[in-house]
């Protein structure tokens, strides 16, 4: 027996999701040993046996999800079904957009940085273009402002990027 369920995401983070774990035909199989522990959290996200809420503001949740306009199916094995069972909360929605968010920025922090150290006079939306293109992510899907606000409020945030 296999499930599958559809998880909205936001634009950039499908596209994201694509690239990271080379999907095919828009289909996840969720496994414990993919790159970046995206089987892990979706387990542990969307188990039946979770019995505390990861975010207690419905309205932030709700308006969330009105921007998830793109979406993946997760292919689930019997095994995943049997041992936990699966439920789609807004919540686990919620909670798995941020955890690929996170890894989204942590991404191009690292790519915007080691840019920079190796060219340093380049500009940081240049270095933005650059990871965009990457991941064939259009300025309608995320905007490079908002990416330059971001990275600018985590350099000053880190002493050791202040030399950068």
């Amino acid at each position: 027996m296999q499930g599958s369920i559809e998880l909205p995401l936001k634009p950039y983070l499908h596209k994201f999701l694509h690239k990271k774990l080379n999907i095919k035909n828009n289909e996840i199989d969720i496994s414990y040993t993919d790159p970046i522990a995206f089987g892990i959290l979706v387990s542990y996200a969307l188990s039946k046996k979770r019995s505390f809420v990861l975010n207690n503001n419905p309205e932030e949740v709700g308006n969330f999800i009105d921007k998830c306009t793109s979406s993946v199916n997760l292919n689930l094995k019997s095994y995943h079904i049997n041992k936990t069972g699966f439920i789609l909360t807004e919540d686990a929605i919620f909670y798995i957009n941020k955890y690929l968010d996170k890894l989204f920025r942590n991404e191009i922090f690292v790519f915007i940085n080691s840019q920079i150290m190796y060219y340093p006079h380049l500009v940081i939306t240049v270095a933005i273009d650059d990871f965009f293109s990457i991941f064939s992510i259009n300025e309608s899907d995320l905007s490079k402002q908002t990416i330059c606000k971001i990275y600018q409020r985590e350099k000053r945030s880190r002493a050791y990027l202040k030399s950068v």
